[in-house]
């Protein structure tokens, strides 16, 4: 096991010789004998060298990828501490990237392959059937800027296309279908058909 984990108290390295990953383990610094208790992931036997003065908060884990954001979660599969922008997330798994596109280039999940949700599709689509059946573009329009206000910034990496221009396109349809929703209102009842 590398030697890169601190002690809490004197930051000096801790000895880490009898861990076994995933099972608690406490040990005691060299230095000031103070008792540390750590949880040895497998990303631990890669060793990696991080200046102090790049770990986002004092006492906080850092990404494994980003030294300077502060990790949300860890890798199910290789036990890496990861920022949101590093987590996917597969069958309720947290995973990192890297992990992620190894599940991907084997294969071995189905679905990567097929059962995808592509938000940039649906919105793009949502808002252009909604131009050729205009009375429901008074709903969908709403709909439309949901999913991209929603689903705009899911995950800035991903192992498929994420096309922005698309989300982009959605969202202005909609927004002119909104706008054409609100002039024709607004003729309707300058003109007296409705009232209010």
């Amino acid at each position: 096991m590398a030697n890169s984990l601190l002690c809490l108290k004197c930051k000096e390295p801790l000895s880490l010789e009898g861990a076994h990953p995933y099972k608690e383990y406490t040990t005691r610094c060299r230095v000031c004998r103070s008792a540390n208790t750590v949880i040895v992931l497998p990303a631990m036997e890669h060793r990696f060298v991080r200046s102090q003065a790049s770990v986002a908060a004092e006492l906080e884990a850092s990404c494994f990828y980003h030294a300077d954001r502060k990790a949300e979660s860890t890798c199910h599969a290789c036990g890496r501490f990861i920022c949101n922008h590093c987590t996917a997330t597969l069958d309720d798994e947290t995973l990192c990237l890297p992990c992620l596109m190894a599940i991907r280039a084997k294969g071995s999940h189905a679905k990567l392959a097929n059962g995808t949700v592509r938000w940039d599709s649906i919105a793009l689509g949502t808002a252009v059937v909604s131009i050729f059946i205009a009375y429901f573009a008074i709903l969908t329009a709403p709909a439309v800027i949901y999913l991209v206000l929603r689903y705009w910034r899911k995950g800035p990496f991903s192992p498929f296309e994420n096309h922005k221009w698309r989300m982009a396109l959605a969202l202005t349809l909609a927004v002119l279908q909104l706008v054409g929703w609100s002039m024709a209102l607004n003729v309707f009842i300058s003109s007296g058909i409705f009232k209010i």
